[in-house]
């Protein structure tokens, strides 16, 4: 319910900002615009990082929702193509989708793989000044493979081990801090998980990167495990800790 109502406050100053900016109330003056503009990229990221935060508290939890359904992916790729028509327009970046061979039905949560897909093209037009950013969809062993290429500023070779881990953000020389929380790659591999993919990197610092993700056909996915079980021992004695009362004197 909190996070409907977030969500609902955050969506309508998003839309009268579109709207203001649209000049649906009257003439705006470049200075008026500016902060217009300002105002929805700061309502967008906020929103961006309530959803980020929401979604690893259900993974945290151990009990995120799955649900399987029959699903084309050249299907999903057309939907984010379209709802995120503006936001990739706004990047002015080259963007191309591509499916190849025959259509592949696999059974999977088409919500959660939207997720995963988002997460990785939000990255890609965040590490990409300029140049294209390309989505590959193909079938690939029992499953379909999607690739998400950009031509950014790549991922040094010492940190591609630890972009998975939760609250890790790579520094990149000459680039102001991206912002964000560091869970957008962390997200994508717990949900991965949940539905029996995998996911893999290649990338070259100035070059570009390429993620690559796998899905299987008909495989059910794996339960998420409890937070309990994941979590460090430095985490468990924190929440031990939380619980105890605190003594006095």
């Amino acid at each position: 319910m909190i996070s409907h109502e977030l969500r609902t406050l955050l969506n309508a100053i998003l839309g009268y900002c579109d709207l203001l900016l649209e000049e649906a109330f009257g003439s705006l003056s470049e200075e008026q615009a500016h902060s217009l503009r300002r105002i929805r990229s700061n309502a967008r990221t906020l929103l961006e990082l309530m959803t980020a935060v929401l979604d690893v508290n259900r993974l945290e939890a151990g009990q995120p929702p799955v649900a399987l359904t029959e699903v084309e992916v050249s299907r999903v790729l057309q939907e984010l193509q379209v709802e995120a028509q503006e936001a990739y327009q706004r990047s002015g970046l080259d963007f191309r989708w591509e499916v190849e061979g025959k259509p592949v039905p696999i059974r999977t949560d088409p919500e959660k793989l939207k997720v995963v897909l988002r997460n990785l093209l939000s990255n890609a037009v965040k590490f990409t000044p300029q140049g294209s950013i390309k989505v590959q969809a193909s079938p690939k062993s029992g499953g379909v493979e999607v690739r998400v290429s950009d031509t950014g500023i790549g991922i040094p070779p010492e940190a591609v081990a630890v972009i998975f881990e939760p609250f890790r953000q790579v520094e990149h020389s000459g680039m102001s801090p991206s912002g964000g929380t560091g869970l957008g790659l962390y997200i994508v591999k717990q949900i991965l998980d949940l539905l029996g993919g995998t996911i893999t990197v290649d990338s070259e610092v100035g070059r570009g990167s390429t993620f690559c993700v796998w899905v299987p056909q008909g495989k059910t996915p794996r339960k998420a495990r409890p937070a309990s079980a994941r979590g460090t021992g430095r985490h468990r004695q924190e929440r031990s800790a939380r619980r105890r009362p605190h003594s006095q004197g």
